[in-house]
């Protein structure tokens, strides 16, 4: 049971098929560990060394299936007026994970999520500097009922996202986020065909 302050108490289950601790290797594997929370189940697998003097954790993590809805509740959201749970349909997700202390830095890698009737598959990486870099790529796909409703709240209202259909997004990203300061990669475009 965890308890997020201001937010309702959850169960969490887990259940894990193997792990090994190593006290003075000061390694860790863990493997097909499984977390459940709010109807969503993801499987990870973790590796770490110098875990005691310089820690470095690396693994992967995937969310095979779930209801966006159940994701959403999950992170304390709910959906936008008007979106059904149907209307959201299901999410998938999977990524590999990495993170050094020294010098510090945290990646995900293979990146590859299905939200919305989009695909979505990137990487990026935060450095201790607070630099962020990664890429982000969305092949074509038709912006929905619950995409358009999404987009609403976060558009001007003079945007008509209803006349939005086929969508397309390739970028690359670099910002500070101490400083707000960003840029995008000479190939970025936003397709709409």
């Amino acid at each position: 049971n965890v308890t997020q302050r201001g937010a309702a108490a959850r169960d969490i289950a887990v259940h894990l098929t193997n792990l090994a601790f190593d006290h003075d290797a000061e390694t860790l594997r863990a493997e097909n560990l499984t977390t459940g929370a709010a109807g969503v189940q993801a499987v990870w697998n973790v590796k770490g060394s110098a875990l005691l003097t310089s820690p470095a954790v690396a693994g992967s993590v995937s969310v095979p299936e779930a209801k966006l809805v159940e994701v959403l509740d999950a992170l304390g959201m709910s959906a936008p007026d008007g979106v059904t749970a149907g209307d959201l349909g299901k999410t998938s997700f999977a990524a590999d994970f990495a993170f050094r202390a020294d010098p510090q830095q945290a990646r995900l890698t293979r990146v590859e999520a299905e939200v919305l009737g989009m695909h979505v598959a990137g990487e990026g990486t935060l450095d201790g500097s607070d630099e962020i870099k990664g890429r982000v790529d969305i092949p074509k796909f038709t912006a929905g009922k619950a995409l358009q409703a999404l987009l609403r709240t976060a558009v001007p209202p003079t945007v008509d996202v209803s006349a939005l259909n086929e969508l397309a997004l390739t970028t690359s990203f670099d910002a500070n986020l101490t400083t707000g300061v960003g840029s995008y990669g000479d190939e970025s475009k936003v397709g709409v065909p």
